[in-house]
């Protein structure tokens, strides 16, 4: 079973990207950047997208921003586990969470920059060495693929201190999670250069009755069987905005970009939008 999963990740994945240009998602999370080099007096024929407006502001001479564009980034992928995942359709959001670490590993790879693996449950925790290496990468799609979050809750705090620590360099550090539980990011985003991909399914943001219903908590195990109404879809749509609405202020907050992928999209359509 295990193996079957890894085979048809590994088979979307390396499809999906070859279709794609050579480097479509880093550049499209990096944008003009990683790391800001230097102001540059500004001349004509540069790109006035990048000058630096304050300059004159400042009453200075108009000058332009300039990066190391070209320079190797730490890419670290990590896919935040827990049991909410094990939903969705026409895959579990665990699923996503896996194919999508995956594709940013690999386009990281053949961008010919290091990527390292991580993944935390609350069973398990995985941390590889940065690789440039594509078998690095079916290796740590495998070893995630090994753990199974269903009945299990993820400890924010715990995450973040753990990415704290493991990651010693500079990094673009992507993470992949469907972000349900209230993370405190402010730490790490101020060493890292953070990105978010919230995973989630169409049914979490639209929620339809179903009138009497039995829900298996994938987190607990717990049952419960309630009547499940438009009323009762309307209170959970409404909780489950206010949740992403307080989500989003913290991101914006630390100036971490983030990007909505549902279980029936691509990776790489989410990042066009």
């Amino acid at each position: 079973m295990q193996h079957n999963l890894v085979a048809k990740i590994l088979s979307r994945v390396k499809k999906e990207l070859a279709a794609s240009s050579n480097g479509q998602i880093l550049s499209k999370i990096k944008g003009e950047g990683f790391d800001f080099a230097e102001l540059v007096p500004y001349r004509v024929g540069m790109d006035a997208r990048k000058i630096y407006w304050n300059s004159l502001a400042k009453g200075g001479d108009l000058q332009l921003k300039t990066f190391y564009e070209e320079r190797e980034v730490n890419v670290a992928v990590a896919a935040l586990l827990s049991g909410s995942q094990r939903f969705g359709e026409p895959i579990q959001k665990y699923e996503k969470v896996l194919e999508s670490a995956a594709m940013i590993a690999f386009d990281a790879v053949r961008s010919g920059n290091p990527f390292q693996g991580i993944g935390m449950c609350e069973t398990e925790d995985i941390v590889t060495a940065p690789a440039k290496s594509p078998h690095a990468v079916e290796k740590y799609v495998t070893a995630l693929a090994k753990i199974d979050p269903l009945h299990t809750q993820i400890d924010p705090g715990r995450v973040t201190e753990k990415l704290f620590k493991v990651l010693r360099k500079k990094s673009l550090l992507v993470l992949v999670s469907d972000f349900l539980e209230p993370y405190d990011l402010r730490k790490i985003s101020r060493k890292h250069e953070v990105v978010a991909m919230i995973v989630r399914d169409r049914f979490e943001r639209e929620p339809r009755a179903l009138d009497d219903t039995t829900f298996h908590d994938p987190e607990t195990g717990a049952e419960r069987e309630f009547w499940f109404d438009a009323k009762t879809a309307q209170a959970y749509k409404a909780a489950y905005r206010k949740h992403d609405k307080k989500l989003l202020n913290h991101f914006m907050k630390c100036g971490i970009a983030s990007y909505y992928l549902y279980t029936d999209k691509t990776l790489l359509s989410a990042l066009m939008i």
